[in-house]
């Protein structure tokens, strides 16, 4: 494996701890949410939801620049326009015959349009409509996406390296 490979190797091992850590948070908020601490404070549960949400937001982020790092340095040049960021997540999933394997699979881009599409609408509205239970099944999502975002990442440097 070249030098700039191992540098962007581990460029994206110091993400995925900074997404680890970011997870823990989001549990440790759902706890929260759960306990007899908040459980008669509407105020509480929008502060904890609005926390949880720019989690949720700090996460994707994350996947989205290590998706970027990766086919920058490897395709050469990142998607542009008004909709580059579904244009990321397709690329991602793509084999680019002679020049790398597929980065993630199908069925996590998917999960991680659901996160973008979040992204998007937490930018746009105000804090007090984020919904609870909405909250809940995102968090949930981000939580159980992690494992299997790092699992693919690890595995496409595996076999990029093979095959580099």
């Amino acid at each position: 494996m070249l030098a700039h490979s191992l540098i962007l190797k581990a460029e994206v091992q110091a993400e995925l701890k900074e997404i680890e850590q970011s997870k823990k948070l989001i549990t440790k908020n759902l706890d929260l949410l759960d306990s007899e601490l908040g459980s008669n404070s509407e105020y509480f549960h929008q502060v904890l939801c609005r926390d949880i949400g720019f989690i949720i937001h700090s996460i994707y982020t994350g996947y989205e620049r290590i998706l970027k790092r990766i086919i920058k340095q490897i395709d050469g040049y990142l998607p542009e326009g008004g909709s580059w960021h579904r244009e990321l997540l397709n690329r991602s999933t793509l084999e680019i015959p002679g020049i790398r394997p597929p980065i993630i699979n199908r069925e996590l881009s998917e999960n991680l349009e659901e996160l973008l599409g979040f992204r998007h609408a937490l930018r746009n509205l105000y804090i007090h409509q984020l919904k609870e239970k909405r909250i809940r099944e995102l968090a949930r999502l981000t939580i159980e996406t992690f494992p299997l975002f790092q699992s693919q990442i690890e595995a496409f440097f595996a076999n990029f390296s093979d095959n580099s």
